[in-house]
């Protein structure tokens, strides 16, 4: 079982991942979006500056975890918004295949993948991510893994090849 929100939970480490990705990239002025399906469907149209910021943080601070629309499903529904040249970056904890195969055909369309797969066994979960980790390496598809208790900015942005250089 993971903790509640704000207790280490995998959906308090999937939004802070996404505030700090948010931070970095719009204060590089890249243009950034956020598309979140929870209890919601989250959506944040791609901009710049610190307006954009604000606008993506609010999101995130009102996104649940608790949708049951399969991440696989999601990437499909919403490859319209990624053009060639653009960059998707995922963020989850789901060890379901079918979210990395979805991710695969956009990479395939010109579309540069990043996934950023929390570890839920690190969380109290039982479904190990090393399946899903794997394709992701298989398909070339650059990816990071989270653990809980490890620092998100340090694996994200200064690790070895990460996406701050």
């Amino acid at each position: 079982a993971q903790a509640g929100r704000g207790q280490e939970s995998t959906e308090e480490y999937a939004v802070t991942v996404a505030a700090s990705l948010a931070k970095h990239f719009l204060g590089a002025n890249r243009s950034l979006g956020l598309i979140a399906f929870g209890e919601h469907h989250e959506v944040v149209p791609s901009d710049r500056g610190g307006r954009q910021q604000l606008k993506i943080f609010e999101s995130l601070a009102v996104v649940r975890a608790s949708g049951h629309t399969p991440l696989g499903e999601i990437i499909a529904a919403e490859s319209f918004r990624f053009g060639r040249n653009s960059t998707i970056i995922v963020v989850t904890s789901s060890t379901e295949e079918a979210w990395v195969k979805g991710l695969q055909q956009l990479v395939n369309r010109g579309v540069r993948g990043v996934a950023v797969v929390l570890d839920p066994t690190t969380f109290g979960g039982r479904n190990s991510p090393i399946l899903a980790v794997s394709l992701l390496a298989a398909a070339g598809i650059t990816n990071y893994i989270i653990r809980r208790g490890e620092s998100i900015r340090d694996t994200l942005l200064f690790g070895n090849g990460g996406m701050g250089r």
